[in-house]
């Protein structure tokens, strides 16, 4: 008896061709559902007997397997279909892994009672205990809503069978921190589960535990293929010092946006009376120093820029450099962008070597007298010097990026 794979599929009309050689014997006539052990710690389920007593049944007598599909479209539909075939077809050929994957995607797409029975008896054939288990406890709720007493009865038992292989893991939190979030192979376990024993699949876990302001906690556990109860207790989260306040965003009228100062400095007369103008010549020898280191940043990328545009000449036709290739363009186009940014590097640079020895001139060398510093301590300003690099997301240029400089403020 045979039918196509989607009444099979809606109407629990399954017969899995299991191979001989497994020794498995399908009873296509069979009554009732039986069940063997083929092998320790794995059943070969006679599942053909289930599907017999389902297709005995008249097709106006079946429920469908939900009641309302309009929440489905129609290609998920189609799709669900292909991958049912598709699973059914691998059961049979008894890649069992490779079935519960197309099986569970049909699922996903478009979730019907006959495909989580052929689901949960892939997930049994690969040692999936958990993961079989409450899908045949679904499909037991959902073929008594539905009024199929027989697939009930034959998932009902798969749940008797299968409980007392299960194991389990219990996850402890004696001591959760605030906003504490648990995750187990990335999904997350509820408060309310904590300290429960929860059936899980036999293998390998991964366990993550993290909350707002500490240190995250991990670790991998195994869990044995045993009826046994694995339990990980979470430890109370050490504190993480809180990263500094961002920055103020600035309110200059051209819209650009103030980066944190870099270098601020106060020298005040009478601060060091050895040598008053120390502090202020070692402002501006810093900030010389970078516009030094600039300028040769500017020149290096100048360079690149010049080597660059050579190169993209060889793309280009020789009457006229302006028309290439999109290669040449592309070399073209990475020089210009070394280009402007050896002209920032270059400008930032000189307006740093200037400012440091305006700095480094203006300096006190020890020269005046008492009197006439005590004149100016009374009357005069404490020299200061402030240097804030700034960018701006909306000046963008032929090389695109932005731009952005150094905003440089000293008073004396």
């Amino acid at each position: 008896m045979t039918c196509s794979p989607t009444a099979c599929r809606r109407r629990g009309r399954r017969r899995l061709a299991v191979r001989a050689t497994t020794g498995l014997i399908l009873a296509l006539g069979g009554s009732g559902v039986g069940a063997r052990t083929d092998g320790p710690g794995v059943f070969a389920l006679s599942a053909a007997e289930a599907a017999a007593q389902e297709a005995s049944q008249p097709a106006a007598a079946e429920k469908p397997d939900r009641g309302d599909d309009d929440d489905v479209s129609a290609t998920d539909k189609a799709a669900a279909e292909a991958m049912f075939a598709k699973g059914r077809a691998l059961l049979k050929a008894e890649r069992f892994e490779a079935a519960a994957d197309k099986l569970a995607e049909s699922m996903r797409l478009d979730p019907q009672t006959g495909t989580q029975i052929n689901l949960a008896l892939a997930y049994e054939k690969i040692g999936r205990w958990a993961s079989a288990w409450i899908n045949y406890r679904e499909v037991v709720t959902k073929a008594e809503r539905d009024g199929q007493a027989k697939r009930a009865r034959y998932a009902a038992a798969r749940v008797a069978t299968l409980e007392p292989k299960l194991a389990r893991l219990v996850i402890d939190v004696p001591e959760p921190v605030k906003g504490l979030r648990v995750t187990r192979r990335d999904e997350t376990v509820g408060s309310a589960q904590w300290g429960t024993a929860i059936p899980v699949d036999p293998g390998t876990w991964r366990l993550r535990a993290e909350a707002d302001g500490y240190r995250p906690w991990r670790r991998q556990i195994d869990v044995p293929d045993a009826p046994e109860t694995t339990t990980v207790v979470i430890p109370a989260l050490e504190a993480d010092p809180s990263p500094e306040p961002p920055f103020p965003a600035s309110d200059r009228r051209d819209g650009s946006q103030l980066l944190p100062p870099r270098l601020v400095g106060v020298a005040e007369e009478g601060a060091d009376d050895d040598d008053p103008g120390g502090a202020q010549r070692t402002a501006g020898f810093v900030v010389g120093g970078i516009g030094l280191a600039s300028l040769v940043a500017g020149a290096v990328t100048g360079g690149v820029a010049i080597e660059r545009d050579a190169a993209s000449k060889a793309f280009c036709a020789t009457d006229d450099p302006n028309r290439c290739f999109e290669e040449g363009v592309s070399i073209r186009d990475e020089a210009l962008r070394f280009a402007h940014a050896s002209t920032a590097t270059l400008a930032i640079g000189g307006a740093l070597v200037a400012t440091g020895l305006v700095v480094v001139l203006t300096a006190d060398d020890g020269g005046n007298d008492a009197s006439e510093r005590a004149d100016r301590g009374r009357g005069g300003r404490p020299l200061s010097y402030r240097v804030t690099p700034w960018f701006d997301p909306r000046a963008r240029g032929r090389g695109g990026g932005g731009g952005g400089g150094l905003h440089m403020e000293v008073t004396f």
